[in-house]
């Protein structure tokens, strides 16, 4: 018959499994250290520390293409794994493994990791930060996918305002990436700011970029009333119109955004009100129409009398009404002339204007260009002028 266990080998085996317990209660953090390190050591192969691209934010950046990057983030996910097994607990390798299914492309996954590092640490905004992020990649077009999850609960539970991606926005602008500025300024818009009119002028702004002018979306911005970061938008985006629409040659159209321009700027830019009655007046001296030009070019250097271009078109135009006024039209160029003594495009227009009109001032001022050490091509003033 089988023997019961004596006393003492009770004893012992209940001791072995406490001090096992007690050995692993100490030993699994460590190990889920090992690899939660071991993790982020792979994941610093693919992205160096302290790489700031995208705002900082993983789940913004495309997804990782190149096979020996991903089979280095896939072994980094087999440690963090583990990591997670050993020690459940231990938040932030939760947060490692939402950065690289989010560079692996599997958003849903790292909804999963930020939504568990979140619950981990409520009082650590990151997680949450890049799970509103990974919900707008795997639910475009605003992050509201069919399980109830959206990004604006996500970045609600951050305590995250539109005002701070509004500031994101304002400095991707300042540094010219107006593509990374209209991400900010969605963003904003996603939760609650109101930035319609903003928002298609910086998606015209960031066409720029591609040759492919999206004239579409800034005549949508002159129509917006209401949702501007700042007034200064809604100026641009109406002064920027008329001058496409100049450029385009439908010169009625046209007068009226600069018109709209003058009214939204009252007296605060000079130098935009004198340019869009400069324009202005070109539309209608392009047409022929000099007895609506010339007051138009006047009233641009009443505005600016520092406007260089006013001077030399209202001296062009002048002439052409009445050319025995060749003092007055001089006394024009000359004073554009003086405001931007070194600027060849200016005397070139003076020059080139002249030479067909009045051969001998032509060569007055190619003679006061070369005093004036200024170097134009063999073309516009011969040596011998």
């Amino acid at each position: 018959p089988h023997r019961p266990m004596s006393k003492p080998i009770i004893l012992t085996t209940v001791l072995f499994a406490a001090a096992f317990g007690l050995i692993w209660v100490f030993y699994a953090p460590l190990l889920g250290i090992y690899h939660q390190v071991q993790g982020g050591r792979l994941l610093a192969q693919v992205f160096e520390a302290g790489d700031n691209e995208y705002g900082g934010f993983w789940c913004l950046r495309p997804f990782i293409e190149d096979f020996e990057q991903r089979e280095t983030l896939r072994t980094a996910l087999i440690h963090l794994r583990q990591a997670q097994e050993v020690a459940p607990n231990q938040s932030h390798s939760y947060y490692l493994t939402g950065k690289i299914w989010c560079l692996l492309g599997e958003y849903e996954k790292a909804v999963e990791a930020f939504d568990r590092y979140g619950k981990l640490r409520p009082k650590n905004p990151l997680g949450y930060l890049e799970m509103g992020f990974a919900l707008l990649q795997a639910c475009p077009p605003n992050g509201k996918c069919p399980n109830g999850l959206n990004t604006y609960d996500a970045w609600h539970k951050a305590d995250v305002r539109p005002e701070h991606f509004l500031a994101l926005a304002e400095r991707a602008r300042q540094q010219g990436d107006n593509a990374a500025a209209l991400k900010w300024y969605q963003n904003a818009q996603r939760m609650g700011m109101q930035l319609q009119g903003t928002i298609f002028l910086v998606t015209y702004l960031a066409s720029l970029s591609s040759d492919q002018k999206n004239l579409k979306a800034l005549e949508q911005a002159t129509r917006q009333d209401f949702g501007w970061a700042t007034e200064k938008d809604r100026i641009e985006a109406n002064y920027t119109f008329a001058v496409e629409l100049f450029g385009n040659k439908e010169y009625d159209k046209a007068r009226k955004y600069f018109l709209r321009t003058i009214k939204l700027v009252g007296e605060q830019e000079i130098a935009k009100i004198s340019m869009s009655y400069l324009y202005i007046g070109l539309s209608y001296a392009y047409a022929g129409d000099l007895d609506n030009a010339l007051p138009n070019l006047r009233k641009a250097i009443e505005v600016g009398p520092r406007n260089e271009w006013a001077h030399v078109n209202y001296g062009i135009y002048l002439y052409y009404a009445d050319p025995s006024k060749i003092k007055e039209v001089n006394r024009h160029f000359e004073i554009a002339l003086s405001l931007l003594e070194r600027d060849t495009r200016l005397w070139e227009a003076v020059i080139g204007f002249w030479k067909q009109h009045n051969p001998a001032q032509g060569q007055y001022y190619c003679r006061q260009a070369k005093k004036s050490g200024v170097q134009l091509s063999e073309e516009i003033c011969p040596n011998d002028s």
